[in-house]
């Protein structure tokens, strides 16, 4: 009776660790642009992690400043699932109202998991916005390894006679513990009156292997708990 009161409680603490092991890091809250393009700030996400931002550029009819533009973490993903960390980017400027106006982003960072374990697999570029008339905006990126060799590449778009608004792409000889992003945006209106563009935000989430590996985890550190309780109670048993 005694060693079995024993082995619940082992049991009972192990599924206690087993939960805090499995739950999702918390998330951070919102920061401007401004704030991560200073030295060794960063985002967090789930398990990753989202640093070395720099190359932020801009250049057209608009002048925003870095602290107007913000950066959130999220959870979404290619499908309805929606279980990606990622990090979605927005701005109330992101807007040209006249004809003939263009406005365009640039900007470099680096992802990486919490754990140091090869798992980035895969990620998705999604963009919102809306236009009227002759004007087009899209988002592009360059996905990299650390060596600065090409992983795979995205654009999502819209204009007046189409619209892309997700790209998703596997990247080759993965997964990854680390990789780097550089992205765009670009915006335009033509020459035609009543042209108007805007960018409500953009996303990018990351998929990552093994896949629900928190929920396969518990599953096989549990059944390996049992085991060692069960074998220690066998061994007091014949002793």
């Amino acid at each position: 009776m005694k060693n079995m009161k024993n082995t619940l409680r082992t049991f009972v603490k192990s599924v206690g660790l087993i939960v805090v092991l499995s739950c999702p890091a918390p998330e951070a809250k919102a920061v401007s642009l401004a704030y991560l393009l200073q030295p060794n700030a960063s985002i967090t996400s789930g398990n990753l992690v989202f640093f070395g931002f720099h190359n932020a550029t801009q250049h057209g009819d608009l002048n925003i400043p870095f602290s107007e533009i913000f950066v959130d973490p999220i959870i979404g993903g290619p499908d309805a699932a929606g279980t990606d960390f990622g990090i979605r980017f927005s701005s109330s400027r992101w807007s040209l109202t006249a004809p003939n106006m263009e406005y365009d982003l640039g900007l470099d960072f680096r992802v990486r998991t919490f754990s140091g374990q090869p798992s980035i697999t895969d990620n998705t570029l999604r963009f919102a916005g809306g236009l009227t008339g002759n004007a087009m905006a899209a988002v592009g990126e360059a996905v990299l390894d650390v060596s600065g060799r090409s992983l795979a590449s995205k654009l999502v778009f819209m204009n007046e006679n189409f619209q892309k608004y997700v790209d998703h792409k596997t990247f080759r000889d993965g997964p990854y513990t680390e990789i780097q992003i550089s992205k765009d945006l670009a915006m335009m209106t033509g020459a035609q009156a009543g042209s108007t563009v805007t960018v409500t935000n953009f996303d990018q989430t990351f998929s990552q292997v093994p896949e629900g590996g928190p929920g396969l985890f518990a599953t096989f550190s549990l059944f390996g708990i049992l085991c060692w309780a069960g074998r220690g109670r066998f061994r007091k048993s014949t002793l």
